[in-house]
């Protein structure tokens, strides 16, 4: 079973927000490595929302979940 990952507006814009600083410091080829591990993030959560590395964060809101992306960095193919 998968499930739909449902992002708060503030949260899309600090991701918008953190691509966009990473393209201007690091360049595009790390901006698009950044956004495939948050991307391979959210698809480990859709799939299993307990995966090692993901806390639930009911101070944040009930049903909110978080997961520190280096745990997905083995789901991201090296370029």
């Amino acid at each position: 079973m998968s499930y739909q990952i449902e992002l708060a507006d503030e949260a899309r814009q600090d991701i918008l927000a953190i691509l966009e600083w990473s393209v201007a410091r690091f360049g595009e080829s790390v901006r698009e490595g950044y956004e495939a591990l948050i991307q391979a993030a959210f698809e480990r959560i859709a799939d299993s929302p307990d995966t090692a590395g993901s806390h639930e964060r009911d101070d944040l809101r009930s049903g909110v979940r978080s997961l520190y992306l280096r745990t997905c960095r083995s789901d991201v193919p090296r370029t």
